[in-house]
């Protein structure tokens, strides 16, 4: 029964984790478009 608890506990703390890598990634791939225009050179374009 314990064995299992802790099996949970921590596969709850990996899934946690995960999640929290991925929300991380995320923005700062999102941070990075906004901040270079959307532009791969850098330029950011007037409409």
């Amino acid at each position: 029964m314990l064995k299992k608890i802790a099996f949970a506990t921590i596969l709850i703390q990996v899934a946690a984790f995960a999640g929290l890598v991925t929300e991380t990634v995320l923005f700062t791939s999102t941070t990075t478009t906004q901040a270079a225009g959307a532009h791969p050179d850098g330029t950011v374009a007037n409409h």
